[in-house]
């Protein structure tokens, strides 16, 4: 998997996601040190998100 650095910190992504899905929910953060790919699949499939889409919507943050 690729490794995406954001310039943002990690709250504000968790609370925008939260804010955007509201199938969301704080056990979909939850996640293991190593088990990142984990995470970004929880998220995908709850958010209907494609990978790009994702790292997009994460990206803009730092714009904001």
């Amino acid at each position: 998997m690729e490794t995406t650095m954001i310039n943002v910190p990690w709250y504000e992504v968790k609370q925008n996601l939260l804010n955007c899905y509201s199938d969301l929910t704080e056990k979909d953060f939850e996640y293991r040190k190593g088990e990142e790919h984990d995470l970004v699949e929880r998220l995908l499939r709850k958010t209907g998100q494609t990978p790009d889409e994702l790292i997009r919507f994460i990206k803009n943050l730092s714009h904001s």
